[in-house]
């Protein structure tokens, strides 16, 4: 997949992150003539995300409810996560003998990639019209041995500091569910509903920026409907 050209979309100036965050970049119909596209950055870490269809398909296999099919481009190891999240995400059901695709261009990883691809995979799923039962929001966190709680840290973080644990979770937020979550490090089994609580209080942080890109994207395409 060639690497996708950005398009000026007229609004340049990125919203304020929450606390702890690096900085975030969120737009909604980035692609020029592109229509389910969307791109979300995290400090140095960015990805474009565009969706095609839904195609109608001959296959058996897509008979009771639609299919949805993944392709990365620039990392690894995201495929399954994406698809995951999304088939929990998007209304398959309502697409019959269709498939959908996701196409991901990761164009720089500096760390939390997954968090980065959901929200952007989410955004332009809504963006092609596909009907989803809620937007997703998705942050991931560092819980260090002494308690300390570092929100989106920075780099790959292949090895992390000694008793400590790397958690990455992606919620849905109007409806109060887990979409996907890892947990990687040693830990005992009671204290992951506490761990937990605290990426799904981070990711929430972002569910503000995340509407108002929703918001700011519904009124281009009405002033665009003006014009026309």
């Amino acid at each position: 997949m060639n690497q996708p050209t950005i398009a000026n979309t007229g609004d340049d100036s990125p919203p304020k992150a929450p606390v702890n965050f690096r900085p975030i970049r969120i737009k909604i119909g980035v692609l020029e003539k592109q229509e389910g596209t969307a791109y979300v950055s995290f400090g140095k870490t960015e990805c474009v995300v565009q969706v095609v269809g839904p195609r109608s398909s001959r296959s058996p296999l897509v008979a009771e409810k639609g299919k949805l099919e993944v392709t990365v481009c620039g990392a690894e190891g995201l495929v399954g996560p994406l698809k995951d999240a999304m088939t929990t995400i998007i209304q398959l059901h309502k697409y019959p003998r269709a498939s959908i695709s996701l196409n991901v261009s990761v164009l720089a990883d500096d760390g939390g990639l997954v968090p980065v691809a959901m929200i952007a995979s989410s955004l332009a799923l809504i963006s092609a019209g596909i009907e989803v039962y809620d937007v997703c929001t998705a942050a991931r966190i560092l819980l260090m041995k002494d308690g300390q709680t570092i929100v989106d840290p920075p780099g790959p973080m292949r090895e992390l500091p000694d008793g400590s644990v790397l958690l990455t979770v992606v919620i849905m937020p109007e409806l109060n569910q887990i979409a996907y979550s890892e947990i990687l490090g040693k830990f005992r089994p009671v204290e992951v509903e506490a761990k937990i609580g605290a990426a799904i209080e981070a990711a929430n942080r972002l569910y503000p920026l995340i509407k108002k890109a929703l918001i700011a994207h519904v009124q281009r395409r009405i002033d665009s409907g003006k014009k026309n």
